[in-house]
Parts: C-alpha cells; sequence; structure tokens
C-alpha cells in the first residue's frame, strides 16, 4: 500500500492480482480525481475505507465494453483513507489527480 504524496498526477496499468491503492497522507486531507480505460472490455470496481471507523463503502461496480473511459468525480479522503481499484482485465489504465492540504482536526465544522 503506497501514500500518496502531495498534489500531483499519477498514472499508470492497475495490477490484476493487486488492484490500485491510493491511501491518503497521515494529518493530511485529500481529493482524489479517477479515470479507467481498457482496450478490451473489463470490471472496475471503486472502495473507499475510511480509517476512523475501518468501513468500507463500494463506491462503484461496473462492467465496462472495450474502450469505454470511466471518469470519477473528486472524493475527499479524510487522513489514512483509501482508495481501492479492483479491475477484471490486465492492461486498464488509471490517471489519479492528486490533491492534498494540511488537515487539522480543531477546525472541523468552524
Amino acid at each position: 500500500m503506497a501514500t500518496i504524496p502531495a498534489n500531483q498526477l499519477k498514472q499508470g496499468t492497475i495490477d490484476v492480482v493487486n488492484g490500485l491503492v491510493i491511501t491518503a497522507p497521515n494529518r493530511v486531507l485529500s481529493q482524489v480525481a479517477l479515470s479507467f480505460n481498457n482496450p478490451t472490455a473489463y470490471d472496475i470496481t471503486i472502495s473507499i475505507t475510511r480509517n476512523a471507523t475501518g468501513s468500507t463503502v463500494q463506491m462503484y461496480s461496473l462492467t465496462l465494453d472495450a474502450g469505454d473511459t470511466m471518469e470519477t468525480g473528486a472524493y475527499v479522503l479524510m487522513p489514512s483513507d483509501r482508495i481501492t481499484v479492483t479491475t477484471s482485465a490486465a492492461g486498464t489504465t488509471y490517471m489519479a489527480s492528486i490533491g492534498n492540504s494540511n488537515y487539522d482536526p480543531s477546525q472541523v465544522g468552524t
């Protein structure tokens, strides 16, 4: 599991066995927008695990046709939350736009 450094664009190919895991750094609030593509038909599942509760919520589970691109809106991750993406087909590429900012729990709700 890799922790993503501040403010970057990350891209690559999702490993079919291990998937893709993006973890928000400790003490950092992150916004993550994702896009995916594969030249063959594929299934894709996106889940978010909240560190504070340990709960996991499946955001999407889709079957896409060959060449389809999927784009998400921005997910907000609290410190140490993580997004897990799995795919059924080798060659699924991703692009993740990640913006991070310092997180001060004393400012929540103000």
